[in-house]
């Protein structure tokens, strides 16, 4: 069964958009130009049946067909592959909760239209959407699994700081302390060293995004190192220390040497840049590490990312065509593109 999700995860690769047509649309005028473009592309089954085009629906459009290829894939995928795919298909629940939180701590509202719901994962959001206030809403998320295993210092943390930063990485850390166990299953043999370091390359931009917090938001030590991801790739629990206790810039650039250009964006404040050469640094590394000799598992994750990173240069082009963002600068901030 593996062998059969494989095959078709590599015939539903060949109608991802090429980067070429990435780089055209993002100096689209218009969003009829989007559309024209992506009317010759499967997106043209849900582009038909938008009534008044605007970003917005177009959003609405692109969105459902990445929801489509992630439920193909689950349903297509069996045991242990199957669970595998749920859980990484976390990270837009984690969004999801994080949106909720985010409003409640400002005393906004927000729909359950605006959140992704990808199949196979049923959380109960209106429930969390209906709490009164930010605490009401952590007491709702603890009770509910796999978020039960919050620390209550994490939540006594972001209900005294009235900040969701700490929640946000103890979700990431509870969602890749699944991934690594289900990892360590047999089935993943032939995978698991390639899969451990994406996702430990991931970890890593994570953890320095949260010990740059004592930089940006003057967030103390205490607080950032609390909120430390385990199983980072080139950055260990003892560095990301010191790199927290550091107040000299050129002493956290030379302990973060390896991600030195995402770190230098960071510390300028800059921080839709560095999440765009991260997000290319993991695209790069997916791309250098797949196995072709043969295919396997590792196939799946890869044309995973390059839906959701085809999703994301979508979404900031059409955003950035109603908002008159220069297109130069859209390109610069696209993933999916070498």
């Amino acid at each position: 069964m593996e062998t059969y999700l494989i095959m078709r995860t590599h015939a539903m690769a060949t109608r991802l958009i090429p980067p070429q047509t990435i780089i055209q649309l993002a100096f689209a005028k218009s969003l009829k130009d989007v559309v024209s473009l992506l009317a010759l592309t499967e997106y043209r089954e849900y582009i038909d049946k938008i009534e008044e085009l605007s970003a917005r629906s177009l959003y609405k459009a692109i969105k459902k067909v990445m929801i489509n290829r992630f439920g193909k894939l689950i349903d297509i995928a069996t045991g242990k592959f199957k669970e595998f795919l749920i859980e990484y298909f976390r990270i837009f629940e984690i969004e999801n909760i994080l949106m909720v939180l985010g409003k409640k701590a400002v005393g906004e509202t927000i729909s359950e239209e605006e959140l992704t719901h990808i199949p196979s994962l049923p959380f109960d959001y209106q429930r969390l959407l209906k709490a009164k206030d930010l605490e009401q809403a952590m007491k709702v998320l603890k009770e509910t699994p796999p978020y039960n295993t919050i620390r209550e210092e994490i939540v006594k943390t972001v209900l005294k700081l009235k900040t969701i930063l700490p929640i946000e990485y103890e979700l990431h850390r509870i969602r890749y302390e699944r991934l690594f166990k289900l990892l360590r299953r047999y089935e993943f043999i032939t995978v698991k060293e390639s899969i451990s370091r994406i996702l430990g390359l991931e970890i890593d931009i994570l953890n320095i995004f949260n010990v740059l917090a004592t930089v940006i938001y003057n967030f103390t030590p205490e607080i950032v190192l609390q909120m430390i991801i385990p199983n980072g790739l080139l950055l260990d629990p003892k560095k990301l220390e010191k790199v927290a206790l550091s107040k000299r810039k050129t002493e956290i650039i030379r302990l973060l040497k390896d991600y030195r250009d995402i770190v230098e964006q960071i510390m300028n404040r800059k921080e839709v840049e560095a999440y765009t050469l991260a997000q290319k640094e993991i695209r790069r590394r997916f791309i250098k590490d797949r196995i072709t000799n043969f295919t396997t598992f590792y196939d799946v994750l890869l044309y995973i990312k390059m839906c959701e990173y085809e999703f994301r240069d979508l979404s900031l082009i059409i955003h950035a065509i109603e908002y008159n963002i220069p297109r130069e600068r859209v390109q610069a901030e696209l993933i999916n593109v070498p």
